[in-house]
């Protein structure tokens, strides 16, 4: 449960963070993945 105003800012920041990475990392395995298809 989200106690409170900071304990939501934390978890979306938290959150927000790992969906960035996990777009880069998507994006830079298929940067790889495409040029060794060239």
């Amino acid at each position: 449960m989200i106690k409170s105003v900071s304990d939501g800012r934390f978890f979306k920041s938290g959150y927000f963070t790992l969906m960035n990475e996990k777009v880069i990392q998507d994006h830079t395995n298929f940067h790889h993945f495409a040029q060794s298809n060239l």
